[in-house]
C-alpha cells in the first residue's frame, strides 16, 4: 500500500541539505523536544515504522521505532534519545529497505546491515535502555541512527 503524499507531509526529502548532516546530542528534554516526539508518533502510528528527527528538520539525536506491525501499534513504540551502536554481530545481511525521506518511501533500495547489535541511548525520562535487536527491529534502529549520523542510504 502506497502511502499519499499529503499524509507525508512534514517529512523532508532528499535533496535536503539536513538529511546529510550529523545530528546534535539532546541534552534536556524540553518543549521543543517534546513537539518533535508528538510529530513522530503521529508519522509513526499511522504510516511509519521508523523515523529520525532529521526527517521531520530537526537536526537531534532522537529515533522512533514500531516493534510490531500489526494492528493496534501505539503502545509498541519506542523513542531512543541519543542512540549508541555499543555492539555489532561479525556478519551482515543485505536486505531491502525504504526510506520515507527519499522519494517518500517509493523507491527500494539493497543495503548491508548487522545481522544484531546492541543499542544504548535514554528513554524520555531520561533513563538508560539497551536493545539487543535483530531481524526487522534490528535494522530499524540501524536505519534510524545512519540517519542521525547524515547517512541516507547505507553500503
Amino acid at each position: 500500500m502506497t502511502v499519499p503524499t499529503i499524509l507525508l507531509e512534514g517529512i523532508i526529502q532528499y535533496p535536503d541539505v539536513r538529511l546529510l548532516q550529523v545530528s546534535k546530542s539532546i541534552v534536556e528534554i524540553n518543549s521543543r523536544i517534546k513537539e518533535l516526539i508528538t510529530l513522530m508518533r503521529y508519522h509513526l502510528s499511522r504510516h511509519a515504522i521508523g523515523l529520525a528527527a532529521p526527517q521531520l528538520g530537526e537536526l537531534v539525536r532522537l529515533i522512533g521505532v514500531r516493534r510490531s506491525l500489526g494492528k493496534g501499534v501505539g503502545d509498541d513504540l519506542i523513542f531512543i534519545v541519543n542512540p549508541v551502536v555499543v555492539r555489532t554481530s561479525d556478519k551482515k545481511v543485505s536486505i531491502i529497505e525504504r526510506c520515507l525521506s527519499i522519494n517518500y518511501g517509493r523507491s527500494a533500495f539493497t543495503v548491508s546491515r548487522w545481522k544484531w547489535l546492541k543499542v544504548k541511548g535514554q528513554d524520555l525520562n531520561g533513563k538508560t535502555v539497551s536493545y539487543k535487536a535483530h531481524d526487522l527491529f534490528g535494522y530499524q534502529l540501524q536505519h534510524e541512527i545512519d540517519h542521525l549520523d547524515g547517512i541516507l542510504i547505507s553500503k
